[in-house]
């Protein structure tokens, strides 16, 4: 539907006058919000690198100033056990935990009010790379890792019979996970809605550190990037659309969850082609073959909501995510 219909306006009329507290509400409404000022071909012009970044939204001072009251309410909901000027993770609320599913929906509001014209301090984006860089699982099976750009994708598609040049990293695969490092003095397995989800942290850490051109952080940066190719080896090592990623015991659960959070890390960074697959292609065949005749999808093993998992399968077949980091 175009973002002048009816039910469009009156929805977004409604969220701005509903109070909102937790960061997933945050978050999500301040992406809702933005979406509505982002320039109609903005997407193709980024995955061709037209353009190297998503421009600047002009937002009306109303809506400007109610995402001002917006961030200033997310930036409260943090883990109080650390301190968010060097750490920075986010929790539902303010209180001594934190998650990498809350933590992500956090730094996506956070980046939809920075492309509106909050104004953000380099600080916070330093703060959130740190705690995904330090809070990254070690790198175990090592391995050649190779992504392709949505550019070199597209000469690949014209010219299949070219000359192709591919670059591949030495790495070793390295995941993220819920809920801390360790449960009951046992290793937190690793899952792949979560790797995606670091993933996705770091790649709105970096694009947001990228617009302030008075700060350099190049260490930083570098570290940043190893730790989201990192991610992407463990999702090459893992890789498939069939279920859920990784630990057997979360297969069968949040496969929806899982589906989007690929499509959005792939999409932030600007990713075709993941150790030469389609991720795309391979994970539309799987919504495609098993929705229903009446466009629902299947649920879960778990019980699950069907507004919830049909968003997600819509969201990942849109491709609804803007790319933020195009390797110029």
């Amino acid at each position: 539907m175009p973002k002048t219909d009816d039910v469009v306006q009156r929805c977004l009329q409604a969220l701005r006058t509903r109070p909102l507290i937790d960061t997933y509400s945050l978050g999500n409404a301040l992406m809702a919000l933005e979406a509505i000022y982002a320039p109609s071909a903005e997407f193709g012009d980024l995955k061709s690198g037209a353009i190297d970044r998503p421009r600047k939204r002009e937002v009306p001072k109303d809506d400007l100033a109610l995402m001002q009251r917006w961030t200033d309410q997310l930036l409260q909901n943090v883990d109080t056990r650390v301190d968010p000027a060097y750490l920075l993770r986010f929790n539902y609320t303010r209180g001594g935990r934190y998650d990498h599913s809350v933590n992500q929906y956090g730094l996506l509001g956070l980046f939809s009010a920075h492309l509106c014209g909050v104004t953000i301090s380099p600080q916070v984006w330093e703060a959130a790379a740190n705690h995904l860089i330090a809070d990254q699982g070690q790198g175990t099976t090592k391995m050649d890792l190779e992504l392709t750009d949505y550019r070199a994708f597209a000469r690949q598609q014209a010219d299949p019979g070219g000359t192709r040049t591919v670059v591949r990293q030495p790495i070793r695969a390295a995941g993220w996970w819920y809920h801390e490092p360790k449960s009951e003095g046992e290793a937190t397995p690793r899952y792949g809605s979560m790797t995606c989800a670091g993933i996705t942290g770091l790649a709105i850490c970096q694009a947001a550190l990228l617009d302030h051109s008075n700060v350099k952080r190049a260490r930083l940066q570098s570290e940043a990037s190893t730790a989201r190719n990192a991610g992407f080896a463990w999702l090459a090592e893992h890789m498939t659309p069939r279920y859920h990623a990784g630990d057997i015991d979360r297969q069968q659960r949040w496969i929806y969850y899982y589906l989007y959070g690929l499509e959005r890390a792939a999409l932030l960074s600007g990713i075709a082609l993941i150790q030469d697959r389609d991720w795309y292609f391979e994970g539309a065949m799987v919504l495609l073959g098993t929705q229903h005749d009446d466009g629902n999808w299947q649920a879960e093993l778990d019980w699950d909501q069907g507004v919830e998992r049909n968003a997600m399968a819509i969201l990942f077949l849109k491709q609804s995510t803007l790319p933020v980091l195009t390797g110029q």
